[in-house]
């Protein structure tokens, strides 16, 4: 795998699993934190449900409390109690108010006339209630005078000796619970119900678990185990093949359980959509990094595939070939240094030549001698160039290589740090942000250390431009112009264009050092002494032939002030 592969992988990698790591955690925090409201959102649903509920029921059992105190208190007998009852308001949410005598007697505030056969003494409501001193609640019964399901509300009465002499008590139908109950809406999303002590549902939207008991239920019987175990809480459980969560509490004045049951693909709703916002981010930043890691492979890859062309050009004995440098990153330094190999190799000739030319007498006598000095003087300077332009490569890259492998460590301890939060269930919402923001930091380093490298390899081959000269040969001088111009543009807010015209089939022959400096300095002295505290400003460059010596006629002007015209 070559090195511009390598570099694109390791950055693409880096980045696929950091913001791998960073999704699923975003996504469990996200989820936990949906769960939880939904979760409080019901529960807080139950507690007023349930304050209802309870205040609806203490008016009910105030109505059987009144009357009881004063039956007992005044000592009534049955023509009193009779009259006492028929007398009482009617409430449209209680079906009749009654009392059952221990001797068989019966008197109803609706003034009911029970069949010669019934005995109240053995109808479930007496029987459950005969040994309540406080007002109480009997199971769901079939009730005799409507028949339907009722709940009676009740408790024994004695008189002025202590003595039992029957129950007070009165009818609420399990109808009017539904009515009151199964319309509740939860956000919806969810519905309330409501069970007794027994296990009969007392409100439910579908009517036909009507007081009936869940003990044996087979979707619903666990969560019946559940919530009398818990009595208050949150529940999982199923029905009717589908998942759902029950928040649940216990009526205080009844003993009954109130709950909101709510579908569990709910919860996972939200999780789902902030799914498809992961994934596309996820997308867009890994196309980003396989093209920003692209781009920066291929720059310096290029670079340092033209260093080894010149390398190899050197071994084959072409001493007078040098590298293009600009920038401060490593391969920068690695280009001067090579070119520094080059021009001490070329001095040394030169001198041998000279000492050559000195000792032409001498050379007949020790030509042998002095071909040998000389390739010995050409190898030795050869290793020396080398082994200085091996140290000061190894010396320029390690600085970045090395903040590139601590900000890859800091990264992987960091999302250690995460996952370690996450399995103990600590991580926060305020520390996923901010590791967050910090792997977004450390990535952001990371390309500014290749950046360096990019920058100082510019850096070299400017040094390089600076004491290296060039062959002249044809160049395309529109090019060079345009890359000079963006290399040399004063940095700051101000807005410079550059407007370039050239003589149509001109062929330029001179080198690119002698035109880039030409036009910095242009460049440079127009702002300084003409741009200075502007915004921004228009430069026009003609390039001409000469016939008269024969070489280029260059034209600069500033927003339409010619300057002086220069020859090359």
């Amino acid at each position: 795998m070559g090195l511009r592969r390598k570099i694109s992988f390791m950055a693409l990698l880096i980045t696929v699993i950091s913001i791998f790591i960073t999704a699923s955690i975003g996504l469990y925090v996200n989820y936990q934190l949906e769960r939880e409201n939904i979760y409080g959102s019901m529960t807080s649903e139950v507690s007023q449900i349930n304050s209802s509920v309870n205040n609806w029921l203490d008016q009910k059992t105030q109505v059987i409390k009144v009357l009881g105190d004063v039956i007992e208190n005044q000592d009534m007998n049955k023509e009193e109690i009779r009259e006492l009852l028929t007398h009482v308001n009617q409430d449209q949410e209680i079906s009749d108010i009654y009392i059952g005598f221990s001797d068989g007697d019966f008197i109803s505030a609706i003034q009911w006339q029970p069949p010669k056969d019934y005995d109240p003494r053995v109808r479930p409501w007496y029987t459950n209630l005969l040994s309540e001193r406080e007002v109480a609640f009997s199971p769901p019964y079939l009730d005799y005078t409507t028949g339907e399901y009722a709940v009676s509300l009740g408790k024994n009465i004695r008189n002025s000796k202590g003595e039992i002499i029957g129950v007070l008590a009165e009818d609420i139908l399990v109808e009017t619970l539904f009515n009151r109950l199964s319309n509740i809406n939860f956000k919806n999303i969810g519905y309330a119900f409501m069970i007794d002590g027994e296990g009969h549902l007392l409100a439910h939207p579908d009517e036909k678990l009507k007081s009936i008991s869940l003990r044996d239920h087979p979707e619903l019987g666990p969560l019946l185990k559940k919530m009398e175990t818990l009595k208050n809480g949150i529940a999982d459980y199923q029905y009717l093949g589908v998942e759902k969560v029950a928040a649940f509490q216990e009526v205080v004045r009844s003993g009954w359980i109130i709950g909101v049951a709510v579908p569990k693909s709910v919860i996972y709703e939200p999780l789902q959509k902030v799914m498809v916002q992961f994934v596309l981010l996820f997308i867009v930043i890994s196309v980003l990094s396989i093209l920003i890691s692209y781009k920066l492979s291929r720059n310096i890859v290029g670079r340092i595939n033209r260093l080894l062309l010149k390398t190899e050009q050197i071994a084959q004995g072409q001493f007078d070939e040098s590298v293009e440098s600009s920038g401060e990153d490593e391969i920068t330094s690695l280009s001067h240094s090579f070119n520094q190999m080059g021009e001490k190799i070329r001095s040394y000739i030169a001198e041998l030549d000279e000492y050559n030319q000195s000792l032409e007498e001498k050379v007949a006598l020790g030509a042998q001698e002095i071909a040998e000095r000389k390739l010995q003087l050409i190898e030795a300077e050869k290793l020396n160039s080398l082994s200085y332009l091996v140290s000061g490569v190894a010396h320029e890259m390690n600085t970045p290589i090395g903040n590139c492998i601590m900000l890859a460590s800091y990264m992987e301890t960091m999302v250690s740090e995460i996952s370690n939060k996450v399995y103990t269930e600590s991580l926060k919402k305020t520390d996923l942000l901010k590791n967050t923001e910090e792997l977004k930091l450390c990535c952001q380093k990371l390309l500014n250390n290749l950046d360096l490298g990019k920058n100082l390899i510019a850096d070299f081959k400017e040094l390089s431009v600076e004491q290296i000269g060039y062959k002249p040969i044809a160049l395309d001088v529109e090019e060079v112009i345009w890359r000079s111009y963006h290399q040399s543009k004063t940095e700051g807010s101000f807005a410079l264009e550059l407007e370039l015209e050239i003589e149509p089939n001109l062929v330029f022959v001179s080198d690119t050092v002698r035109i880039y400096k030409l036009v910095c300095e242009l460049i440079e002295n127009s702002f300084h002494h003409g741009y200075e505290g502007r915004l921004s400003g228009k430069i026009a460059i003609e390039i001409h032939s000469d016939p008269v010596s024969g070489g280029y006629f260059i034209r600069f002007s500033d927003d339409g002030v010619g300057l002086e015209p220069h020859v090359m």
